[in-house]
């Protein structure tokens, strides 16, 4: 029996119903939900705009352009039907995010100024792509690169609400002085549940190098004092949970980093509503 174009279609329709969708239009890991979500957050709390509205469409659909770019880019015995769905999503995602960069420029009223910290993000963001592209996205500098770089949307979103360059790149400062330690963490707490020997000392290390750059920004009036209590409190936490031995599922662990991640963001907000 010939082989008509309905039938190849709705085979196709078919295949595309059996494929996992979730999979591929969203990243699964609770840290990257976080890491985004983050400077989105506390840059609508602390400066909300019209034009950072639509910012905040442009950057949620860059970020989830990059699950489904890695599915199609990546080399697999199962492609067809999987890759021309995740290139699917790429370009609804691409569509979405020109569409929300052009509201941005219209509503912006401080000449793209909030283009600054993009393109010093571009680096990292190129890094991240390298690992991405050679099936290496879970290696450590790309999660360090990853999450610095989504960093740069809170100094961009309260650029566009006029505020002055320092205190916007301070809050930059704060993001690092939590993610990064809070990353290196993450993974020495999985290699200890493992089994693996880890020091201690390094990841406390760089905790207390975080604490510090936010005391000497709260020092300099950038950032509220309540901000460093809050680097204090995942110093903590740090400390305990490397010396836990209680096994617990990455997944729950993820959901811990989301609440410390909303904590040091709460205390930042209110530090700035009552100059603390």
């Amino acid at each position: 029996m010939p082989v008509t174009n309905s039938m190849v279609t709705k085979k196709s329709q078919q295949q595309s119903k059996a494929i996992n969708h979730r999979s591929i239009a969203l990243p699964s890991e609770h840290g990257a939900w976080g890491f985004l979500l983050e400077p989105l957050l506390m840059g609508m709390m602390l400066a909300p705009s019209a034009a950072g509205v639509w910012l905040c469409v442009t950057i949620f659909a860059i970020f989830l352009i990059h699950q489904p770019l890695k599915v199609a880019l990546k080399p697999s015995r199962k492609s067809g039907i999987r890759t021309r769905v995740a290139w699917r999503y790429v370009l609804v995602y691409t569509l979405i995010a020109l569409i929300g960069f052009a509201l941005t420029i219209r509503t912006d009223n401080q000449s793209g100024i909030f283009l600054v910290p993009f393109l010093l993000a571009v680096p990292l963001m190129l890094v991240q792509a390298w690992y991405d592209a050679h099936g290496q996205s879970r290696a450590l500098i790309a999660e360090l690169c990853g999450s610095a770089a989504l960093g740069a949307a809170v100094t961009a979103l309260v650029l566009l609400a006029g505020w002055g360059i320092a205190p916007a790149f301070a809050l930059w400062g704060l993001l690092l002085a939590r993610t990064i330690p809070s990353i290196i963490y993450v993974r020495a707490r999985l290699r200890r549940q493992r089994g693996q020997t880890i020091a201690l000392s390094p990841t406390i290390g760089l905790h207390g190098l975080a604490l510090l750059l936010v005391a000497l920004l709260a020092g300099f009036s950038l950032l509220p004092w309540l901000s460093v209590p809050a680097i204090g409190i995942l110093m903590g936490r740090a400390w305990y949970g490397l010396q836990n031995t209680q096994k617990v599922r990455a997944s729950r662990i993820g959901m811990a980093e989301m609440a410390y991640g909303l904590l040091v963001i709460g205390l930042t907000v209110l530090g700035y509503i009552f100059n603390a």
